[in-house]
């Protein structure tokens, strides 16, 4: 897994180096990670100068996108802990301010801040999507946002997990503390889902929610499982030309937690090849990693063929019997648990 941890225009501020040093220092499934800053501006040197942006990153930012170096060293921890004014430059800023001089050494400025250049990165070229991927200056995380940029928050966070196939678990991991650390509950980020969906579809589209859950409730709900199925529902239960529904109750009792989506049932065209959408075996993976043994879940099309339904059940772990004996003469206490509730699919 290759990407970032990012926040939103509407969530600027609030993710912070905390929560960068908490998936660092608490992950178990992560090979890299680092924080990003970014200052654009005009890049000085000498009497050259060029349009372009200083990154603020980590170490590790090398090997999360898999650059390497041409020539000169990476700039250190003590850099970072220093705030150090140094950077690592690509070649088409190489070849932009620096074109008939060695690199290493020199300085460049950016908003009258100067940055030593330690390192050339070797060339890439421009990717797919047509994007020169030299073009690029990287310098401690610490030192654009203490030099360039006077703040105390970031504006993403890129990480790596060890494997491909360990994507899912390092996936699991990074939100946990995220949300943990700012005190997100499932429940809305769920609810805040649905209702930017819900704007964005046509009118004969219906769409009908009920979250049962009391306000005292205290079961933890695991992310990235309930969500999948929703934002399956969206992606495949609505046709832009017929008309469409999606249904979803969400319930909570006694450490049990259900999920019950029902939409309207459209089949793909055999030239569409659009794809499934969150892939179902990724979410069994996820629930055999969360709630091993712990959960029910029953998903296919209705015997009308009009309807698709996934009907998704947790229950927490059970928890240790208290020590303290019964009262005499009270009432015996319930049971702790209970069955799970059958689901039927409507036809």
């Amino acid at each position: 897994m290759r990407g970032s941890v990012r926040q939103d225009a509407g969530s600027m501020q609030t993710l912070k180096l905390a929560d960068y040093e908490d998936l660092r220092n608490e992950t178990n499934f992560l090979a890299a990670i680092s924080p990003n800053v970014s200052s654009i501006g005009q890049l000085i040197a000498g009497n050259n100068n060029y349009p372009g942006s200083v990154s603020g990153v980590s170490i590790d930012y090398l090997k999360i996108r898999q650059l390497s170096v041409e020539s000169g060293e990476m700039f250190t921890e003590q850099d970072i802990q220093t705030s150090a004014k140094v950077c690592v430059i690509g070649k088409t800023i190489a070849d932009n301010l620096f074109p008939d001089a060695d690199p290493i050494g020199q300085v460049m400025r950016l908003t009258q801040v100067p940055f030593r250049v330690v390192r050339v990165l070797k060339a890439k070229g421009y990717n797919s999507m047509g994007m020169d991927q030299d073009d690029v200056v990287l310098s401690p995380y610490t030192t654009v946002m203490k030099r360039l940029l006077a703040q105390t928050y970031l504006s993403g966070i890129f990480a790596s997990a060890l494997s491909e196939e360990m994507s899912d678990l390092a996936t699991v991991e990074i939100t946990e503390i995220l949300r943990r650390n700012h005190k997100l509950k499932e429940t809305d980020f769920m609810r805040n889902y649905i209702e930017l969906m819900h704007i964005r579809l046509a009118p004969n589209v219906q769409v009908e929610t009920l979250f049962d859950i009391p306000s005292s409730n205290r079961t933890q709900i695991a992310p990235l499982i309930f969500i999948s199925l929703i934002e399956n529902a969206f992606k495949h239960g609505i046709s832009p030309t017929r008309p469409s529904y999606i249904r979803i109750r969400f319930s909570e009792s006694q450490g049990s937690v259900e999920c019950d989506i029902r939409n309207s049932y459209h089949p793909k065209s055999t030239s569409d090849k659009s794809g499934s959408g969150i892939g179902l075996e990724q979410v069994r993976k996820r629930l055999e990693l969360t709630y091993p043994g712990r959960y029910e879940w029953k998903h296919g099309v209705s015997e009308d063929g009009k309807e698709y339904y996934s009907v998704l059940k947790t229950q927490q772990r059970t928890p240790r019997p208290s020590p303290n004996p019964r009262i005499p003469g009270s009432s015996p206490a319930p049971p702790k648990g209970g069955k799970w509730l059958r689901s039927e699919s409507k036809s």
